[in-house]
């Protein structure tokens, strides 16, 4: 019995660690990439920005001189609104293999090479349930 209670205990506070995220959605949907690997790695996301720790933005835009997307992604506090963490703007040519609408790419890149890798960096301050 007490080896139980003990094994409880240590979850309980394990779990009340996490950080809860939210990830601000955007006009064209492209918050979807986001949330699908933050939940697929183990972080605890919110639907309301009131009930999380930090907010995920993601910021794009296109060059229309040399069609290029660009973007990048801040992590926010939700309680100051102060920025936490901003990834490196990454750039994507568009062309006709993908439709000429490479953002889809540009924000797997971000999640991928920049920003779980900053959230599962053992000095960092974001924690997974």
């Amino acid at each position: 019995m007490n080896k139980y209670f003990t094994a409880l205990i240590c979850l309980f506070g394990y779990s009340s660690v996490a950080q809860i995220f939210y990830v601000e959605p955007t006009e064209k949907g492209f918050e979807k990439e986001i949330t699908s690997k933050l939940d697929f790695n183990g972080y605890k996301l919110s639907r309301m920005p009131d009930q999380s720790d930090y907010t995920i933005k993601h910021h794009y835009q296109k060059n229309s001189k040399n069609y290029k997307f660009e973007g990048y992604i801040t992590v926010s506090d939700s309680k100051t609104g102060n920025e936490v963490y901003r990834t490196e703007i990454v750039k994507k040519p568009a062309n006709a293999f993908n439709g000429y609408q490479t953002m889809p790419q540009v924000i797997a890149i971000l999640v991928d090479k920049q920003l779980l890798p900053e959230l599962k960096n053992n000095n960092s301050k974001y924690k997974v349930q």
